[in-house]
């Protein structure tokens, strides 16, 4: 589903603070530690808690193995001033719908800051521009105030609750289900500073993609390691 310029380990998407790339083996004692704080796990369906090394390790191996089939686009979020070190998750994943499922999660430190809505609204903005996709869905724990502000924010609907499987939390939960419509999407860049950056991408990845993917991904800022 994801085109092929996502599918190597040096794509990246830049915003006005954030890098969002692939996961690294490096990333892994950061996000154990980040993700074994009940304040992170808990809001999720399917982080464990408490959270260990292995289960790090194990995500970051799945992540970059489902990055290079285009099955999903799963990238760590990290602060420009300090690239290399991961704060935080975002993934989209398809479904038969002919819509991607959106989750995220952020480290206790850095939240409060705007930089979940500048992560959410940078992928979305490619993956408009650069897929088929229809929509957009989130699950949120329906207790969970600030996540519903940060989509509601960004122009999702709600759709209402829905009990969702949550593994990790023991068995079903109540959620808000939100959703945001191809058509229903305003870029940041149409109102106001763009979102994202561009910068020159490696040779070899624009010989592979399509004239229309490249201009696509130059208009909206996806960028890539030389």
């Amino acid at each position: 589903m994801f085109p092929e310029l996502t599918r190597d380990d040096v794509f990246r998407l830049e915003t006005k603070r954030l890098w969002l790339r692939w996961p690294r083996a490096a990333d892994v004692s950061t996000l154990a530690q980040l993700l074994s704080d009940p304040e992170v796990a808990l809001w999720t369906a399917r982080i464990p808690h408490p959270y260990s090394r292995e289960a790090a390790e194990a995500f970051v191996l799945g992540a970059r193995s489902a990055n290079a089939e285009g099955l999903s686009l799963s990238l760590a979020i990290a602060l420009r001033s300090r690239p290399q070190e991961a704060v935080g998750g975002i993934e989209l994943r398809p479904d038969a719908s002919g819509a991607a499922r959106l989750g995220y999660w952020l480290g206790q430190p850095f939240r409060g800051v705007g930089y979940m809505a500048e992560a959410i609204e940078a992928l979305i903005s490619m993956t408009f521009g650069l897929t088929e996709v229809a929509a957009v869905e989130a699950e949120v724990m329906a207790v969970n105030a600030a996540s519903l502000t940060v989509l509601k924010g960004l122009g999702f609907a709600d759709l209402g609750e829905r009990r969702i499987e949550a593994p990790a939390r023991g068995g079903p939960i109540e959620a808000r289900v939100m959703r945001l419509a191809r058509r229903a999407f305003l870029p940041a860049g149409a109102a106001r500073e763009p979102a994202a950056r561009a910068a020159k991408l490696p040779s070899m990845s624009q010989q592979r993609r399509s004239p229309d993917e490249t201009n696509a991904a130059r208009a909206l800022a996806i960028a890539a390691d030389q």
